[in-house]
């Protein structure tokens, strides 16, 4: 009879045993479960800080940027003006009706009028001298073949005269009656003025 009992306990003390080294092991793989995941969780939660960290400040600004650009775009194309009559009037805006018709167009250039240089003639005595006559003062129209001047050759002391090669205005005079001339110097300038040229400056 104490021979079971004693076997009785021994068995009784082993399932004790057992049951506690069980319970010893469950908790270790719980604690070692919980550690695991409160590792994962805090590897997680790393992470989406450091993504957070690393997304570009200036990239969200342009986002933003653009929906507002986008926003007073839309806002323009509504966008109406009125102007009243005044206004238009001192804008020199005015309205007619739609017509066929040309366009002409006008461009302002900055130039000159000038002589005909083909139609410009200088007038010179043939030999040096003095002037006895002066028949044209500066602005006179003189005809071609008209005696303009007469003048005294210092060399045989006759007279000559000196006529207009071609019909036009005095431009330029340079002798008076008494006075020395040249043959080197011209004494007479005539200018064409029935066409003349326009000198411009075309950007």
């Amino acid at each position: 009879m104490r021979k079971w009992q004693t076997i009785g306990t021994v068995v009784v003390v082993l399932l004790l045993v057992a049951a506690g080294c069980a319970k010893k092991t469950g908790t270790s793989r719980d604690t070692h479960a919980g550690v695991v995941h409160d590792e994962h969780d805090e590897h997680a939660g790393e992470t989406r800080e450091t993504h957070a960290a690393h997304k570009p400040e200036e990239e969200t600004n342009e986002v933003h940027a653009e929906h507002e650009e986008h926003g007073a775009h839309e806002g323009e194309e509504g966008m109406e003006v009125t102007l009243s009559p005044e206004a238009m009037r001192m804008a020199g805006i005015t309205l007619t009706k739609v017509k066929k018709g040309r366009v002409s167009r006008t461009l302002g250039c900055p130039g000159e009028v000038g002589f005909n240089e083909d139609r410009l003639v200088h007038i010179t005595p043939r030999f040096s001298g003095v002037a006895r006559e002066v028949n044209f003062r500066i602005g006179e129209h003189v005809k071609e073949g008209d005696v303009m001047a007469v003048v005294e050759s210092n060399e045989s002391f006759t007279k000559y005269p000196l006529r207009a090669p071609m019909s036009g205005r005095v431009i330029e005079k340079h002798i008076a009656p008494g006075e020395h001339v040249s043959n080197e110097e011209s004494v007479f300038l005539l200018a064409d003025l029935s066409t003349v040229w326009v000198n411009l400056a075309v950007y």
